[in-house]
């Protein structure tokens, strides 16, 4: 969801395994573990986002969020705040350190920051950039 200077967001999974997304305060989907089976026991998690072209014959991408490259002004670029998951005994924890891999197949069009940890705002990071001619 990319709308320019919002922080209304969400995705949460209680201990239950039932997983929610809500945007601004309102709950629009609902994955219990019973159908979305590969959902109960994750064993990798991950944040980031996808751009898709409507014609891949030019090989031009779109931008990503606001098609602004991330920059820690978490107003121009896609952010995620929060970035925490709850281990299986009911730790919260966040990306840090060497945990967690950066995939960026088009980095002279999109680019992401290392995670940091903002205090009240959790781990953070930023992400996007104009999309262009990125090619296969």
């Amino acid at each position: 969801m990319a709308i320019f200077n919002n922080e209304n967001c969400g995705l949460y999974s209680f201990m239950n395994k039932i997983w929610w997304v809500s945007y601004d305060g309102i709950n629009i989907g609902y994955y219990p573990a019973k159908i979305f089976n590969n959902f109960a026991n994750p064993q990798i998690v991950g944040w980031g986002g996808v751009v898709a072209t409507l014609n891949p014959s030019t090989g031009v991408s779109p931008p990503m969020g606001s098609g602004v490259f991330p920059d820690r002004n978490y107003a121009h670029s896609c952010s995620v705040r929060f970035a925490q998951y709850t281990n299986n005994l009911g730790i919260e924890d966040g990306p840090h350190g060497d945990s967690y891999e950066k995939i960026i197949d088009c980095p002279s069009h999109y680019s992401v920051r290392d995670p940091v940890y903002r205090g009240n705002q959790g781990y953070t990071f930023d992400f996007g950039g104009p999309g262009g001619k990125c090619g296969n």
